[in-house]
């Protein structure tokens, strides 16, 4: 969680086509912004892991400009609040090798202004991506991790260039 008050502190250079005052709040910095995440993991078998994850991210609300108005007579937008929240469920097969997973990104379908234009002689705003349902799956190729186990070997591997074979940390 976090909190910001930045503000214009002087107008030193006195532009008169891009009039600021000292006070004015910074656009694109909201006030609060927080974030948290809550995962669950358990043995589903001896080769596989299971995992639950649910995060959720809060912008607070922010100005699309400094300037209240501008040339091209469109003023400044104050974006609202918003926050978005994913859910994914998985298996994971030991060291991390390969992970099959379940997702919902913006689990509650959030539309959300991410970023207001009107600098174009119109006035455009970006939204968030829909909600989105998914299956992936990946794999990691090439070498396994450090301490991971050969499994196929039944011992760990050995250093590349020592031959003898890699400490275990705990």
């Amino acid at each position: 969680m976090s909190y910001d008050d930045s503000k214009i502190t002087s107008n030193k250079f006195q532009n008169p086509d891009y009039v600021v005052f000292p006070g004015e709040r910074l656009p694109f910095v909201a006030y609060f912004n927080a974030s948290s995440n809550a995962r669950y993991e358990r043995p589903l078998s001896p080769a596989l892991r299971g995992y639950a994850q649910f995060d959720i991210a809060y912008k607070g609300d922010t100005w699309s400009d400094l300037r209240a108005t501008s040339p091209n007579g469109f003023g400044r937008v104050l974006q609202p609040a918003y926050e978005i929240s994913n859910l994914r469920l998985g298996v994971e097969a030991p060291g991390g090798r390969w992970t099959g997973e379940f997702y919902v990104s913006n689990l509650f379908d959030t539309n959300a202004v991410i970023f207001s234009n009107t600098g174009n002689y119109d006035r455009r705003q970006t939204t968030n991506l829909p909600r989105v349902i998914g299956l992936r799956a990946s794999y990691r190729w090439g070498r396994r991790r450090l301490n991971e186990p050969d499994a196929s070997a039944g011992h760990r591997r050995a250093h590349p260039l020592s031959g003898r074979p890699r400490p275990v940390l705990l």
